[in-house]
């Protein structure tokens, strides 16, 4: 029997994947997909997926960083600082990197 901290368990991570996931069908020749940390200060960018462990993904999930978000450089390093939902979150320069996110058009 699953316990309901099990059952939210799975739904955050059953939700996290579709997100992930669901976009991949799509592609766009005049976007590339490239690393968050790969990005310069003040860039605006969508975030394409994360590869990363079960455990990282759905913090970075629970933190709003889910496919298809928009967030904003705000400063590269140790640790990548990135402003999603208007609150700023920093993140470890080794997760940054796997996180996988397109360029905005400026």
């Amino acid at each position: 029997m699953l316990s309901y901290a099990n059952k939210s368990y799975s739904l955050l991570h059953s939700f996290y994947l579709l997100n992930t996931l669901g976009d991949d069908m799509e592609s766009d020749t005049n976007t590339s997909v490239q690393s968050l940390v790969d990005l310069p200060k003040n860039a605006v960018c969508a975030v394409k997926g994360v590869d990363a462990s079960e455990e990282h993904a759905l913090r970075l999930a629970g933190l709003g960083l889910t496919a298809g978000r928009e967030l904003r450089v705000v400063r590269r390093g140790e640790p990548t600082i990135v402003q999603v939902y208007g609150t700023r979150i920093g993140i470890a320069r080794s997760l940054a990197r796997c996180v996988s996110v397109v360029l905005n058009p400026a």
